[in-house]
């Protein structure tokens, strides 16, 4: 067995210092340094640190180091697509377009990029099928709160191209009427035999250190005939990694979402199974047009907050106002019936009118019966009002784990296979069984995942997808009612590659950085008061950590000691005074020995 390279330099700087501590007798040693030959494994961790490094560069705007740094991992290995891509991005940065173009030419000569979507029209017969480009979600709703789309001005051109290649008898029109009967008409009066819906929910390009470039879009899509319901409301999801620059990132993104729409879905269907007449059906109309959806939702809410304060008549207005809107709606006309019957039950409470009366208000001074049915009608509006609020804490909230209020808001969700990172760090957190809860969107997307033991109220962990690509990506532990780790995904590999730990006064503790996604780190920096205080490292690649230096308050070495063998015990101590060595201490001179042996045995 030949040493570690590192642990051959260093015996040879201990001969100097304390070469009696090695041998009964002075000897003269010649030692060669061999070099061993990197392996794949080596190059690839080489390659993925230094486009960390570029990327990070990039991101603080030092487009020069961020150039070396890319030049490093092409020049170690320049079949690598990633790297050449990235150097050309910053290059672009720099304004040096030409030479960029000479490496994305290579880098798609090695990763060839998918082709782009068809020109050529579909298989189908696209006459009387009208695509509709409704209104993105109101900014300020639980779903567009947190989305991120383009201007519906680009969203409109870059659809309306596509789909004039690819259903070109299709006609294509951006509507939003205000009534089922509206939407009955549009259609009708376009003579429409088949209808598709497109809503875009997310639509961008950006950037993350893990990812580097990306685009996201995201499609709303829905499908009938005048008869039937095709495809149901469904989200299709795109994301493309390492896209042109440009406004031709969001181009690309947009074109693929809506291919996956035309190929992947069934709304095609709706033009081969088509009917030429047929009164549209209200709930095919719904969900073509979920603006339609919204209105009723307002006027609804607006009924039951009337309710919840006794004005049950003004409340029986805006049921009827819903009505207007969807003469179907299921949960209008539901509630409308509570209200005449709420209504008809104050009145036989008090006949001659006092509760009552014409004008419909249940007075404050209420009686048994007329207090249970208040109190039932406040009980759906709290819990509206709750699972609100939670997801505004929940959307905050990092440091400390939700309140009660918030986790009762949270809803079951099936726990993710082996190996993802989230159930197996929450059951490591509670040595037994988990289970999950998750915070949902209006659109059913998973915003927010929370672990918890079994049957407990208390979280373990919480994971999120803070790039949006789908893939959870951060988790935060916490204990006792505080976060005590981090956990991120900064590579994309689908497990934690940085632990961040914290003390109980919420300070970092620690930083533990895994590159080779073994769960061992390979460096640990350690914490006191805020400042670094010590670092270990596993020097030699097999998974232990054997140097471990000791800082002053500079940040320089005054300690540093070195486990050569793999054996968990230190075998030579240094010590150091304003950034220089003063002593070396080699506890076992057998372990530095047989080091030596192994160094001057020839390479097999």
């Amino acid at each position: 067995m030949r040493a570690p390279l590192h642990a051959r330099r260093l015996i040879c700087a201990a001969l100097v210092v304390a070469a009696v501590g090695c041998a009964t007798e002075p000897k003269t040693v010649a030692l060669v340094p061999v070099k061993p030959e990197p392996t794949e494994r080596d190059v690839e961790l080489f390659v993925q640190r230094r486009l960390s490094d570029a990327r990070a560069f990039r991101e603080q705007g030092r487009l020069e180091a961020g150039e070396r740094a890319a030049r490093r991992a092409v020049e170690v290995a320049p079949e690598d697509a990633r790297a050449q891509r990235l150097l050309a991005r910053i290059l672009e940065d720099q304004g040096r377009a030409s030479q960029a173009r000479e490496h994305w030419a290579t880098a798609d000569a090695l990763d060839p990029p998918p082709p782009p979507p068809s020109d050529r029209p579909l298989p189908v017969e696209s006459e009387g099928l009208v695509v509709l480009l409704v209104d993105q979600a109101d900014p300020g709703d639980g779903h567009g709160a947190r989305a991120r789309r383009p201007d519906p001005q680009v969203e409109e051109t870059i659809l309306t191209g596509r789909l004039g290649a690819r259903l070109p008898l299709a006609e294509v029109v951006r509507a939003d009427p205000a009534s089922v009967a509206e939407a009955r008409a549009e259609l009708s009066d376009r003579g429409a035999r088949a209808a598709i819906s497109l809503r875009t929910d997310r639509g961008f390009c950006g950037y993350s250190r893990k990812d580097g470039n990306f685009g996201v879009a995201w499609l709303r899509v829905a499908s009938a005939t005048p008869t039937a319901m095709v495809e149901p409301p469904t989200t299709v999801r795109e994301v493309i990694v390492d896209p042109p620059s440009g406004d031709a990132c969001l181009r690309l993104v947009m074109a693929r979402a809506l291919e996956r729409v035309l190929l992947e879905t069934d709304v095609v269907r709706v033009v081969e199974e088509s009917a030429t007449s047929g009164e549209w059906p209200a709930p095919a109309l719904r969900a073509l047009f979920p603006g339609i959806g919204r209105r009723v939702a307002v006027e609804i809410e607006r009924g039951r907050a009337r309710l919840a304060t006794g004005r049950v008549s003004e409340a029986g207005d805006s049921f009827r106002a819903a009505l207007l809107i969807d003469p179907e709606h299921p949960d209008a006309l539901a509630y409308l019936r509570e209200a005449e019957e709420t209504l008809a039950i104050a009145r036989a409470l008090d006949p001659e009118g006092a509760t009552g009366g014409e004008v419909g208000n249940l007075a404050f001074t209420l009686t048994d019966a007329e207090r249970n049915i208040a109190e039932a009608l406040l009980a759906e509006e709290r819990r509206r009002r709750d699972e609100l609020l939670a997801a505004l804490v929940i959307s905050e909230v990092e440091e400390r784990p939700p309140p009660p209020e918030a986790v009762a808001t949270l809803r079951p969700v099936a726990l993710a296979e082996p190996p993802a990172p989230g159930p197996r760090l929450a059951r490591t957190a509670n040595e037994g069984a988990v289970e999950a809860r998750a915070l949902y969107a209006d659109d059913g997307a998973v915003l927010t995942t929370y672990y918890f033991a079994v049957g407990s109220r208390d979280p373990l962990l919480r994971e999120e997808d803070t790039s949006g690509d789908g893939q959870p990506d951060r988790w935060i532990a916490y204990r006792e009612g505080l976060r005590n780790a981090l956990f991120e995904d900064r590579n994309g590999n689908g497990q934690p590659d940085v632990v961040v730990r914290f003390d109980a006064e919420g300070r970092v503790a620690a930083i533990e950085l895994d590159a080779n996604d073994d769960r061992r780190p390979e460096r640990v920096f350690r914490y006191a008061d805020g400042a670094l205080a010590s670092e270990a490292r596993d020097t030699d690649g097999d998974g232990d950590l054997d140097r471990f230096e000791t800082l002053d308050a500079e940040g320089r070495v005054v300690q540093r000691e070195e486990d050569l063998n793999g054996d968990g015990r230190i075998d030579v101590r240094s010590s150091y005074r304003d950034g220089k060595l003063v002593s070396r201490e080699i506890e076992d001179p057998r372990v530095v020995e047989q080091l030596l042996k192994d160094s001057e045995e020839p390479r097999g």
